[in-house]
């Protein structure tokens, strides 16, 4: 689609270009490759080590051209595209690294922390009961006001 503003007759009118792209891969293969890294961590390893003689940094588009000249499985060039296209990926451990923190079953619920383990905001539980007593008591007399 193109689309072209020829209204004013300027010179800087505003140009609209759009591209549709058909997905290279169906989501099947895409779900199986990711179902064979949580499976199966030799596949992770020997897929990664196709890479060992390629040059870094490098993006997305050019490691799958590069899988795709030393293998035709389908299942190890899926594997690839589940990375990201805007990231420049500077050795094989920062491409595993993605690709582990991609996989689900690693990142699940039970794999995290719990809220008090974070440490997030280390204000003392005393401290938050001192302030709700407080709290409480001035609704308790605000609500009495209203009662009589």
């Amino acid at each position: 689609m193109r689309l072209h503003n020829d209204s004013s007759g300027k010179d800087n009118d505003p140009t609209v270009f759009t591209n549709y792209h058909h997905s290279q891969l169906d989501s099947d293969l895409l779900n199986q490759a990711v179902e064979n890294a949580i499976s199966d961590r030799i596949f992770v390893t020997s897929s990664l080590g196709l890479l060992k003689d390629m040059k870094f940094p490098t993006y997305k588009y050019k490691i799958i051209n590069y899988i795709k000249k030393i293998t035709d499985d389908e299942n190890i060039i899926a594997l690839f595209y589940t990375l990201s296209d805007s990231l420049e990926y500077k050795d094989i451990i920062h491409i595993k690294n993605i690709l582990q923190s991609n996989i689900p079953a690693k990142n699940s619920p039970s794999k995290t922390k719990n809220p008090d383990e974070l440490n997030v905001n280390p204000i003392s539980r005393e401290k938050n009961l001192a302030t709700d007593e407080k709290n409480d008591s001035i609704s308790n007399d605000s609500m009495r006001e209203y009662m009589y």
